[in-house]
């Protein structure tokens, strides 16, 4: 009976279960050949405002490489790049006719994964307000050099991941206000159900498994791949939970468009399951549909072989 009734409420309802899933990263190899290179981009030319997050590990720590960057020359750059190595320096870069940068000293040379982020407000009075820099979510600014401008240089240098760096990079976000600490939603992917995803212009997720390609998920900027940089899977992120994971759906939702495509693409594993109950009150199910695969799981006795559904008993 404790079957029957809750697949009855998995008929009217959809829920989430936590598994482990593969995300893949941008791994940049040591010899510092590895560079992704999305061309001219215009989304960051003469803005007042604009936020850049990712997740970083370190490899080897290589003095003036650069996490991402779009630099004509040191008078005229945007970019986080990474400065000396004994305290973890970081120097988050928006610079516009004057060299001008923040600094901030920081514990992401230890071989684990990071989230940072770079916001930009030129709408800010003071210049040394104009840059906030984050380390997993807590501001870590230390002091500025030059005056930070009210704009963004408007140059027609590339946008870059990577340059000369040795580590890996993942799940990268350009959008086009200055977020908030509490706006940093780092934890997570995200999709439109995000309440600020019409600001969000790019999303480099980096999991398409094209071997060239980093796909732009939110816009149309893809990147191309060239030198010792490739895409890996990462085990070792404790605290990024990639994606919702897997959900139970009825199938006549999905079609009835009840239940939207991103919700599903925010899920690994993804099992339609319906049932219809009979006059004496027993329930019959119906065959799911088994695009993907479930694994570490009983299955209910009828469906004994298939993969894709779960017995909730186990």
């Amino acid at each position: 009976m404790r079957i029957k009734l809750i697949f009855i409420a998995l008929v009217f309802y959809s829920f989430i279960l936590q598994a482990q899933v593969k995300n893949l990263c941008l791994n940049y190899n040591s010899d510092q050949t590895g560079l992704v290179n999305f061309g001219d981009i215009e989304q960051l030319d003469g803005v007042s405002q604009f936020t850049f997050e990712a997740w970083i590990k370190v490899g080897t720590w290589q003095e003036n490489s650069t996490i991402f960057k779009k630099t004509i020359d040191n008078s005229n750059k945007i970019g986080i790049q990474l400065g000396n190595q004994s305290n973890g320096q970081l120097f988050f870069m928006v610079a516009n006719g004057g060299n001008a940068y923040q600094s901030a000293n920081t514990s992401v040379n230890d071989g684990n994964w990071h989230h940072i982020a770079l916001v930009y407000d030129g709408t800010q009075p003071t210049a040394n307000d104009r840059i906030t820099a984050y380390v997993d979510g807590v501001s870590v600014s230390n002091f500025h050099t030059g005056t930070i401008p009210a704009t963004t240089p408007n140059t027609t240098a590339n946008f870059e991941f990577g340059n000369n760096f040795t580590g890996s990079i993942d799940e990268v976000r350009l959008w086009n206000i200055a977020l908030t600490q509490t706006q940093l939603d780092y934890e997570n992917t995200i999709n439109n159900t995000h309440p600020l995803y019409a600001n969000l212009l790019n999303y480099w997720k980096i999991d398409k498994t094209a071997p060239n390609t980093v796909y732009d998920l939110k816009g149309t900027i893809n990147g191309l791949i060239t030198g010792n940089a490739t895409k890996q899977i990462v085990t070792d992120n404790t605290i990024f939970k990639y994606r919702i994971v897997s959900a139970y759906v009825r199938p006549n939702f999905y079609q009835l468009g009840r239940v939207k495509d991103d919700y599903l693409r925010n899920n690994n594993d993804i099992i339609f399951l319906t049932a219809s109950p009979y006059a004496n009150g027993e329930l019959f199910f119906e065959t799911p549909i088994n695009d993907a695969t479930f694994t570490d799981a009983s299955h209910l006795t009828s469906f004994s072989g298939r993969n894709g559904v779960v017995d909730i008993n186990a």
